[in-house]
């Protein structure tokens, strides 16, 4: 039969202010605007799910052959890459694969790790989505990625900081599918929103220069799990950067200054960072809070492009303050 899928957005899901409540924070999403100037609350460009039929036919095939009437979760990784063009979307991929140890996604991309849970029939999957329950289940999530931060295993391992919520109903008679998906993040509220304190640059501008971007690029492709965590430490050495990873944040002593700043894959190729950067802004504010220089990476192919190619990446300066820290976790 045809399949057919009904998707209801629930990107923006998040909790804020420890998580207890599950409610929304105020943080705007961008919309295409000028760049935040000096002060004003950064914003982020929203991730947008993007599975495709082979992950339906995978998610079939198991609950035909192993789950049957079993609604435990699935662990499902998913993945996004920096921006190949100024026009790509900010998109998590989910494939057949997604429900594999080990999946092999295309090189160049940066995982994105959750749970599906499949309902059994669709009067469970609308209670679900019209009772308290999914907010428990946000607040569930908003749990364990607050225990990550706390203890530090997010920085060993920052795909704990990039959580996915799937939620569905698979009919199998008919072949549809019904579908809500979740980006939980945790963040202060209001006035306490993350700011920033120097208007985006770009990061040519800003000290990154084209042959630093270049092998950066040259790294990320070689490297499969530093470009897989999407997070790293760059500490500068000479005319250059060293890249470390984001655990060496934890060996950092000193406030971030001109010598050290942070680098991540961006999935956003809008004036505004994409919205994996949330979560990395709280652990910044937690272990090791200021004013941080945020490399956005989006010139995932610089190092086999010519040098006429136009540079996408940018920085963003946030002040990741302790105070916020402490309000979200």
């Amino acid at each position: 039969g045809k399949l057919r899928l009904y998707k209801r957005l629930w990107r923006n899901a998040m909790a804020v202010a420890g998580g207890a409540n599950g409610a929304s924070g105020g943080y705007p999403a961008a919309d295409g605007g000028a760049p935040a100037s000096a002060g004003a609350v950064v914003a982020f460009s929203p991730l947008l799910p993007a599975p495709d039929v082979a992950f339906w036919q995978r998610l079939a095939s198991k609950k035909l052959d192993e789950l049957r009437l079993d609604s435990r979760e699935l662990v499902t990784t998913g993945y996004y890459e920096a921006p190949s063009s100024a026009a790509s979307q900010p998109k998590c991929f989910l494939l057949g694969e997604s429900f594999s140890e080990e999946p092999g996604f295309p090189a160049g991309s940066v995982s994105v790790r959750g749970h599906l849970k499949n309902f059994n029939t669709k009067e469970e999957f609308r209670d679900f989505l019209s009772s308290g329950a999914r907010a428990a289940r946000v607040t569930e999530a908003a749990v364990a990625l607050s225990e990550a931060i706390l203890s530090g295993d997010a920085l060993k391992d920052p795909v704990k900081l990039r959580p996915v919520i799937i939620v569905a109903f698979a009919d199998l008679k008919k072949y549809h599918f019904a579908y809500t998906v979740g980006f939980p993040v945790l963040g202060p509220p209001g006035a306490d929103a993350w700011s920033s304190f120097c208007a985006p640059s770009p990061a040519v501008d800003a000290g990154f220069p084209r042959s630093v971007l270049s092998k950066l690029s040259q790294q990320l492709q070689e490297d499969a799990a530093l470009c897989n965590a999407g997070a790293f430490l760059l500490v500068r050495s000479g005319e250059s950067w060293d890249v470390r990873s984001l655990a060496s944040l934890l060996d950092i002593t000193e406030a971030p200054s001109d010598e050290v700043a942070i680098g991540f894959m961006d999935s956003s190729a809008d004036v505004a960072p994409g919205w994996p950067l949330r979560n990395l802004i709280l652990a910044l504010a937690h272990h090791r809070p200021g004013q941080w220089r945020i490399l956005a990476f989006r010139d995932p192919h610089l190092c086999s492009r010519g040098p006429d190619v136009p540079l996408r990446s940018r920085v963003f300066h946030v002040d990741a303050r302790a105070a916020g820290a402490a309000l979200a976790l």
